[in-house]
């Protein structure tokens, strides 16, 4: 129920109350006045009975009756004078006596039996003496004596009469006082209660005087708290009515849009605010211009209520000025572009000097490692052996400079994918063992409890934290012992890795600072030890990427135990020992294939010729990126490696020129050799039309993996036309990896392929033409790797129909694209039931290989 509601009612209870009071008094003044007119009335009755008073006639009928009597005795008949005197009194008692029987007011004494029998003796003696007085006979002594003697007869009968007739008077009197007096008390309640009635009224009245005066103080006093409350306001505020003429207009109001109050009076609102036709009252705040008195729009922020009264609805508009939030949060903006253009800056700048840096260390450590296989003498081999550690240490530093800039960036990616860690721990320390053992220290592993032998995770980061950890361990440590414990939590799906050392230990003041970047403490005496101290920074950021932390406990001179925990979900176990094996085996030779060179750096170009030339391959040389577009015009090639930063023409732009375009290696597999290999760089080589991204600085084994990954028919092969499979590729592979393998492989590219098929007629389905090209590049990529020559020319096809935005060709040839990709599964199913041995439901390293190769 509203208080509106409520209001209402409570009004029109007092009226009704008001009301009622008021017909109250008047009908008890109406009483009052009947009552008293009664009373009046009975009073005169009684002043006229007083006058009228039948007890004197009862008694004025006795004194005539005397005096009648009294006229007969003196009356004689030789005397007319006295016989006339007693007629005259006869007939004036006889006058009231008739006044009696005929008189209203005597008619109680007629209805009384003790009245009536004696007035009518009384009659009966009238009616006979006035007979023989009406009878004209002489007044004689006889006649005088027969009526004397009727008179004294009658005498009893009068005095019978005035005594009944007294008493029936009096009590009649009696009963008049009483009602007389019943009256006056009635009068006297009711003017009681008329007084009762006025004297609440009264105290009513004094009540309400009393409260009327209290509220109109309390209203004053609101008053002027709202007053001062609107004149204090930093906001303006602005009340207008339902047309939006101003009614009031505060100090602030007056300020901000530089208009006096009494000029703003009665003006429109809109020569202030410009406000939305749809605009409704709102809590809310509703940004817009307004407008002061000298034209000048600035920025506003505005509230606006409305209230009922008796005139109509009024607007309550709260306006403020927030031209100086805007403009500060125009520069904060303008702040935050610039640190973003400098944070981008950095991260250029970070990726320019990461390519300046590993572009010499790629040519420095490359021929290193061919001048380690010539003929060298003990102390030649000795320099090159302390060049190359130089060289890789300074690589090091520099990956440890570009992961932080990563991780702060958050641009790092974490692999999520089945690793033994126990298994990465032992190699870890294996690796780190020769180290270890030349410092005089024993390195362990130890599993406390029974560790999984595949959880999910990026092993690559994991073992880069304990590479350093375990490498900060022997580092400070010398005759002692460093330990590796693991536990593994398998309510939690955790994995916590101890590693524990006898070393110099860290003070308790220096713990905490050790995790923080280019900290480096030194103990005196340990000037063998050196680094960027950058390691545990960078550990701790990996770990908080994983969603692990680290601890570290230790004691100067006792040691230390650095410990870190990171979440580890258990993996379905898919490798077995013998996988393993042919795992960690050399990859098997490429054939010898034409490969395109595309390197300014002429360092770095001759040393990839020199690594090519020793695996027997055919090596072309480009300077820079239009040289290399230029011969990639002239002669098909398998390989093209192709540099990014080069003059004339970037590496990117030569990929393009090199797709968009119909000579002989649009279809050529590219690989971008680059030192940034972040996420948006390799997604715009993505978009370039670069097959693959390989980090410098290349040694020999990551270039024969990157052969092996992008393994194609042979130029000098041929090009089959339009046949369905290119057999010679095939019998390759299958020579190569054997039957089994080989199958797996196949298995591995329907898997994805079906994925793609699918891929791509989502993206037909929704115009994304972009993915469409980027899906069927990918998945003729991985058709030719196979020999599936028909598909990877149909693939084409489509990656340059999606690149032209020909969509309808897309439509028209997709179903021909879902008739090939049938065959080929047939054709790739038929194989592998006629491969003995092999079992689809294992996944073996090679699948793994086919699976990298497909993305």
């Amino acid at each position: 129920m509203s208080h509106r509601f409520i209001r209402d009612v409570t009004r029109r209870n007092r009226s009704i109350a008001a009301f009622g009071l008021l017909i109250f008094v008047a009908l008890a003044i109406f009483g009052i006045t009947r009552n008293a007119r009664q009373v009046a009335l009975e009073i005169d009755t009684l002043a006229s009975a007083n006058s009228d008073s039948p007890q004197w006639t009862l008694s004025q009928i006795e004194v005539e009756y005397d005096r009648m009597r009294l006229a007969l005795l003196s009356a004689q008949p030789d005397d007319p004078d006295s016989v006339d005197e007693f007629g005259r009194r006869f007939d004036i008692f006889y006058s009231r006596i008739q006044t009696v029987s005929e008189g209203s007011g005597f008619r109680a004494i007629l209805r009384n039996e003790g009245g009536a029998k004696p007035l009518a003796s009384i009659q009966l003696f009238l009616d006979h003496t006035a007979a023989r007085l009406d009878a004209q006979q002489p007044f004689t002594t006889q006649m005088k004596a027969q009526i004397e003697s009727e008179a004294r007869s009658a005498e009893g009968d009068l005095r019978a009469l005035a005594l009944t007739g007294l008493a029936i008077f009096s009590e009649q009197i009696k009963d008049q006082r009483e009602l007389v007096f019943a009256a006056l008390v009635k009068l006297a309640v009711m003017t009681l209660v008329l007084f009762a009635i006025l004297a609440v009224s009264a105290v009513a009245l004094w009540i309400l005087w009393r409260f009327g005066q209290q509220k109109a103080v309390s209203l004053r006093d609101a008053m002027t708290r709202i007053t001062a409350v609107v004149n204090a306001s930093v906001d303006a505020v602005i009340v207008a009515d339902e047309q939006s003429r101003i009614l009031e207009f505060n100090g602030a109001a007056e300020s901000i849009l530089g208009c006096s109050k009494g000029e703003a009076i009665g003006a429109s609102l809109a020569e202030f605010v410009v406000l939305p036709e749809d605009l409704q009252p709102r809590r809310g705040l509703l940004e817009l211009q307004a407008k002061r008195a000298n034209g000048d729009e600035f920025p506003a922020e505005l509230s606006m209520r409305e209230a009922q009264v008796h005139s109509g609805k009024l607007r309550v508009i709260y306006l403020r000025d927030i031209s100086r939030r805007v403009a500060a949060n125009a520069e904060l903006i303008a702040a935050r572009d610039r640190a973003l253009a400098g944070e981008r800056e950095k991260s250029r700048f970070v990726s320019v000097m990461s390519h300046e840096l590993r572009t010499p260390l790629n040519g420095l450590l490359g021929s290193l490692e061919l001048i380690r296989d010539t003929q060298l003498d003990e102390r030649q081999a000795s320099f090159v052996e302390a060049m190359e550690f130089a060289g890789k240490s300074l690589l090091h530093h520099v990956n440890d400079v570009l992961d932080v800039e990563r991780l702060d960036a958050g641009k790092l990616e974490l692999a999520k994918i089945d690793f033994d860690p126990y298994s990465l721990v032992v190699d870890v320390a294996t690796t780190l063992r020769p180290a270890a053992t030349g410092r005089g220290n024993s390195l362990s592993v130890e599993a406390t409890n029974s560790i999984p032998k595949a959880v999910i995770g990026d092993p690559a980061r994991l073992r880069q934290v304990l590479m350093n950890i375990i490498g900060n361990g022997i580092k400070f440590t010398r005759n002692g012992v460093v330990q590796i414990e693991l536990e593994y939590a398998m309510a939690g799906q955790s994995l916590e890795i101890r590693v524990i050392d006898s070393g110099i230990g860290i003070s308790r003041a220096d713990q905490e600072r050790i995790f923080d970047d280019f900290v480096s403490i030194l103990p005196v005496g340990a000037q063998d030890i050196s680094g960027t101290g950058l390691g545990l920074g960078i550990v701790r950021r990996l770990l908080k990427a994983m969603g692990g932390e680290i601890r570290v406990e230790s004691e100067p001179g006792e040691g230390t135990v650095f410990w870190f925990s990171l979440p580890a979900p258990c993996a379905i176990v898919r490798h077995s020992a013998d996988h393993q094996a042919k795992d960690a085996a050399p990859p098997p030779p490429v054939p010898p294939r034409d490969i395109l060179i595309v390197e300014d750096n002429a360092l770095n170009r001759e040393v990839l010729r020199q690594m090519l030339l020793q695996g027997q391959h055919r090596v072309t040389m480009a300077i820079d990126g239009q040289d290399g577009v230029d011969a990639a015009r002239k002669q098909k090639f398998d390989l093209i490696l192709m540099d990014l930063n080069m003059p004339v023409l970037d590496g990117m732009q030569a990929t393009r020129i090199i797709r968009a375009g119909e000579g002989p290696n649009s279809d050529t597999t590219i690989v971008a050799v680059t030192a940034n290999i972040s996420r948006e760089a390799a997604a715009d080589l993505q978009a370039a039309g670069c097959d693959d991204v390989v980090c410098k600085p290349i040694n020999r084994a990551a270039l024969n993996r990157l052969l092996q990954a992008h393994h194609r028919p042979s130029a000098q092969a041929g090009t089959p036309g339009d046949e369905f499979v290119d057999q010679s590729t095939r019998d390759d592979l299958l020579e190569m990896y054997g039957p089994a393998e080989f199958a797996t492989l196949q298995e591995a590219f329907l898997q994805e392929g079906r994925r793609r098929i699918s891929a791509l007629q989502q993206h037909l389905m929704y115009g994304d033409l972009e993915a469409y090209a980027g899906v069927a590049h990918q998945l003729a990529g991985s058709a030719g790797i196979l020999g599936l020559q028909k598909l990877h020319k149909l693939l084409k096809i489509h990656e340059n129909a999606a690149r032209a935005e020909e969509k309808e060709t897309l439509s028209q040839q997709m179903e021909d694209l879902l008739d090939l990709w049938v065959r080929v599964e047939e054709l790739i199913q038929g194989a592998a039931a006629r491969t003995a041995g092999w079992s689809g439901a294992s996944e073996t390293p090679l699948a793994r290989t086919g699976s990298k190769l497909l993305h």
